[in-house]
């Protein structure tokens, strides 16, 4: 997972700014660990204490509102609607985790500066977010392509807070975000669009200059992507996938099944869904070499997709294998060499073959057996294509 920091931006209305025709736009930071999680951190009045600039961080929260929360914050989660926050700027930063720690530890100095809370001019829940961008090197108004209105004095732009020789709080932007109508450029980065799908299967298609959240829901869902495999990276996270291409834009996948791009398809569902199966019967069947090839893949895929069942594809492996009729012999030859890697012992052999003849397993029942095993999945290193994907040629 790809670590990193971004602004994100809430609409919200107040009076206070409709003598400037404007809406208002909080501004708060956002930081995505290496397991995926999300945390925020932002300044405002929160809790009883509403007089004065204080600061929290939760871990972000878009799915419901934190039962019993305070400000939408119930103190570990801050819930915030993605359709509220409808910008991201991702910032620039080299070692992400250092400077989100410094980031904190500014926020920490804001907080204990208990400065009076003011609307326009004035410190405000933006002045708090521009002061910690500053302070790790990052001009609001600059990055953010704002404009000071006339009506806001540009000598309210800066306020420090010292205790002794000791800067706590410097370059605070006071209040004239409250009141652009649009504080970025229409060429500018958007938050990552967020794509929900349905019980069916569901195609998305990517931009490749947005970053995007995709979640997928029932039945096999597939994202088509405009650029090779080559061009992307692929990593595991907390809730799924994360796949960054060249130009460092990065889509998050959860319960996303197939990956299309322009020289080849790769397929996520390997642990829990039908790439997974169809990884497990090749190894059985036809030895773990086999997976590499996309298209014993695809034709299992298709064949499992379209809803036959795991022992129903088994028995069509090994009818391919050693054609419709093989023998009880042949079929425990074929799935103890493959999964064990050395042909059974008489007595090994005699007891899987009186498994067959008494109908306690059919040939398919016995694959999926041998398939399913702790050997067969090492064999085929399924953890590991589980966190790579696995190729195919659509059949």
């Amino acid at each position: 997972m790809v670590e990193q920091i971004g602004i994100e931006y809430e609409d919200f209305e107040l009076s206070a700014f409709s003598s400037f025709g404007a809406t208002g736009r909080h501004l708060y930071l956002i930081y995505t660990d290496v397991d995926g999680v999300q945390h925020v951190l932002e300044g405002g009045v929160y809790g009883d204490d509403r007089e004065h600039i204080s600061t929290r961080q939760g871990i972000l929260s878009r799915d419901t509102v934190p039962s019993g929360a305070v400000d939408n914050s119930d103190g570990t989660y801050i819930y915030k609607n993605p359709t509220d926050a409808d910008r991201y700027l991702k910032l620039d930063v080299d070692n992400v985790s250092a400077t989100w720690a410094a980031m904190q530890a500014h926020a920490q100095a804001i907080d204990d500066a208990q400065l009076t809370y003011t609307f326009v001019p004035g410190p405000n829940s933006n002045s708090v977010a521009a002061s910690i961008l500053s302070d790790s090197g990052f001009n609001v108004i600059d990055l953010l392509g704002l404009s000071i209105p006339e009506d806001i004095s540009t000598d309210n732009i800066v306020t420090s807070v010292s205790d002794g020789e000791m800067d706590l709080f410097s370059t605070g932007f006071i209040g004239s975000q409250n009141v652009i109508p649009s504080i970025i450029s229409d060429d500018s980065p958007s938050v990552p669009n967020t794509h929900s799908g349905t019980n069916e299967a569901d195609t998305f298609t990517d931009d490749m200059d947005l970053s995007e959240q995709f979640s997928g829901g029932e039945g096999v869902d597939l994202i088509s992507y405009a650029g090779n495999w080559a061009d992307y990276q692929l990593s595991v996270s907390s809730n799924g996938f994360e796949l960054v291409n060249t130009s460092n834009v990065t889509d998050t996948l959860q319960g996303i099944d197939r990956l299309q791009f322009a020289d080849k398809s790769i397929a996520l569902d390997v642990l829990d869904g039908n790439a997974g199966i169809t990884a497990k019967i090749l190894g059985a069947i036809f030895g773990s070499e086999a997976i590499s090839n996309p298209n014993y893949m695809g034709i299992g895929l298709k064949y499992l997709d379209s809803g036959w069942s795991y022992e129903n594809l088994m028995n069509l492996a090994i009818n391919a294998k050693l054609g419709e009729g093989a023998s009880h012999d042949e079929i425990v030859e074929l799935l103890f060499t493959n999964v064990v890697g050395t042909s059974p012992t008489q007595q090994q052999s005699e007891f899987y073959i009186g498994l067959l003849e008494s109908g306690t397993h059919t040939s398919a029942s016995l694959g999926v057996l041998a398939a399913d095993t702790s050997i067969n999945q090492s064999n085929i290193d399924l953890v590991g294509l589980s966190q790579a994907g696995i190729e195919f040629t659509p059949a």
